[in-house]
């Protein structure tokens, strides 16, 4: 047992100890996690589409741009809708043209996506209710009536609350991209964690193909040390860098970011059934492969392939459906899926069962196939 501890202490030392991977292990995914954050939070820059020509218009606009977002006109509602579905801006308002008389109803159409649904929401109403009704109430009253515009503008004024009466439909365009109730960064670093960890296991699988060319498994071989016991002190090695890199993630993302990573024993064991069919593949290509060289190219763009095709990159919400069905083959998703019960929708272990069943088959059957394959290199070396 003191053999496989050794052998696990030292794959891990030699990985912490190499200093490219402080910053593409640690530091990268931190980048890509507030990028990420920022693209799919909705809550950063957002943008207000306006369409109409009117007092209650241009005060939604002032309304909108005086509690600092961003606010775009456009000619109609077909327009304010292209906007909101590509993504160019958060929410339309559709404010009809013309002023209102006294009376009138003021129906303001309101599209948003999922992630502003009430952020934006806020300024349109206080437009409405601080919209300048007054003057226009005041004209219409000269202008039917004759009346002195003083003693309208003072009739008007002590009425106002009786003239002012105004309603707002909302109507939000399509389905919310994710369900549940979404924080800034907690996209990023769900998708994040699966990107990394499993490209890190990959990328670094020239470590046991180096220790073949080296020698070190055959000298290990010449002590009383069996097979078994290499393959257990580099299988639970490999483990360890995998569980070091997603539980950085985590910690570092609730820390700095205030990512809340749900029911904490759904997250550990997503985080480490997931670690398992990591390990298993960087196992895998690390033995079957000859060269370190190659073993790292083709790990990196095997991580970077199927973390995409996982939604480890882009959310896999926004791919067409028969990519969504190719990607259910990949580990990334079903950790991602299990991620999205946990956090967007306070969900617990007991909620993603199929998830876990999932990731704990792949991790089995990938880890056992790998461990045979390594076997038979040292054996061979």
């Amino acid at each position: 047992m003191s053999k496989v501890v050794a052998i696990t202490t030292t794959s891990l030392r030699r990985f912490l100890r190499t200093k490219e991977n402080l910053f593409f292990v640690f530091g990268f995914p931190i980048l890509i996690i507030f990028f990420v954050g920022i693209q799919f939070g909705g809550g950063v820059a957002a943008t207000l589409v306006v369409v109409g020509d009117s007092v209650v218009a241009d005060t939604v606009v002032q309304e909108t741009e005086a509690a600092g977002m961003g606010v775009e006109r456009v000619d109609d509602r077909d327009e304010a809708e292209e906007w909101v579905a590509r993504g160019w801006a958060q929410a339309a308002a559709i404010v009809p043209d013309g002023d209102p008389w006294a009376g009138d109803t003021v129906e303001i159409e309101y599209l948003a996506s999922g992630a502003a649904v009430t952020e934006l929401l806020g300024p349109i109403q206080a437009a409405v209710a601080s919209s300048n009704l007054g003057p226009m109430v005041t004209r219409a009253v000269v202008e039917t009536t004759g009346a002195d515009p003083d003693d309208a503008r003072a009739s008007v004024e002590a009425s106002a609350e009786t003239i002012t009466r105004t309603e707002v439909d909302t109507e939000v365009v399509g389905d919310p991209l994710f369900e549940g109730d979404i924080e800034l960064f907690d996209i990023g670093a769900s998708s994040q964690l699966v990107l990394f960890t499993f490209l890190t296991s990959l990328s670094t699988s020239g470590y046991l193909i180096l220790t073949r060319k080296l020698g070190v498994a055959r000298r290990m071989l010449s002590t009383p040390t069996s097979v078994g016991r290499i393959v257990a002190g580099e299988t639970v090695g490999r483990y360890a860098i995998a569980v070091v890199q997603a539980l950085f993630i985590v910690v570092f993302s609730a820390l700095i970011f205030g990512v809340d990573w749900g029911d904490p024993w759904g997250s550990t064991a997503v985080m480490a059934l997931f670690s398992l069919v990591a390990t298993g593949a960087g196992i895998l290509l690390g033995s079957i492969m000859k060269s370190d060289a190659a073993a790292g190219g083709i790990g990196v763009m095997l991580g970077i392939g199927l973390g995409a095709l996982g939604g480890g990159m882009v959310p896999y919400e926004l791919f067409p459906e028969t990519l969504q069905q190719v990607a259910r083959f990949t580990p990334h998703l079903w950790a991602l899926e299990a991620f999205r019960v946990l956090l967007f929708e306070d969900g617990t272990i007991a909620d993603i069962t199929t998830q876990l069943a999932v990731l704990a088959g792949m991790g089995v059957v990938v880890l056992a196939v790998s461990v045979w394959f390594y076997r038979r290199s040292i054996v061979e070396a």
